[in-house]
């Protein structure tokens, strides 16, 4: 039932002129969402990426407004999934191909989890997660439903077990598995 702002620059200048005086951390960003105790907004400025890019951060605003406590990895990974256009089943080609020129290798869940700081995300980062949503929400067996399963527990306060948890519950070896799903879609 929280409102999501959206403020749309008319032009580039604009809204990095705008990002420098209240946002000075965020200069390097084509859009941001900003979480503060009384709103969430989403700043944005109109350009050739402005459709992706409401995506992406109006994600955050819809996750933040029902999981206030969603982990920062899973938080990007989301958003990451739901920037793509609709009918592409959340395919992000940029990230599958930065993922393949890495020849798959995957970082165990768990260093995501640890992830605080979306200032700190790098590339991998951002791909990883982006992989895991994908993997979760795209592939067969139903493990969409341990990530819902995820989100419902977190939206009552239960962060425990974590996702990393879960997934082992019900694959002895995770990483080989997505790596064997991000195959298939090359």
């Amino acid at each position: 039932d929280e409102p999501i702002h959206i403020y749309l620059f008319a032009d580039e200048a604009s809204y990095y002129d705008f990002l420098q005086l209240r946002f000075p951390g965020f200069m390097n960003r084509r859009a941001i969402f900003v979480e503060t105790d009384v709103s969430l907004s989403v700043y944005a400025h109109w350009g050739d990426h402005v459709a992706e890019d409401l995506r992406h951060e109006v994600v955050h605003g819809y996750l933040h407004a029902s999981i206030p406590n969603i982990p920062l990895w899973l938080d990007e990974g989301l958003a990451e999934y739901f920037e793509v256009a609709r009918g592409r089943h959340g395919l992000n080609q940029a990230h599958l191909d930065y993922l393949n020129q890495r020849n798959q290798r995957f970082s165990d869940l768990a260093r995501l989890e640890q992830l605080t700081s979306a200032a700190e995300l790098t590339q991998e980062d951002y791909a990883e997660s982006w992989a895991w949503v994908h993997f979760l929400l795209e592939s067969t067996d139903d493990k969409a439903a341990v990530l819902t399963d995820y989100l419902a527990d977190l939206r009552q306060g239960n962060t425990e077990p974590t996702l990393n948890g879960r997934i082992r519950k019900r694959l002895s070896t995770p990483e080989l598995t997505l790596a064997e799903h991000l195959q298939m879609l090359r």
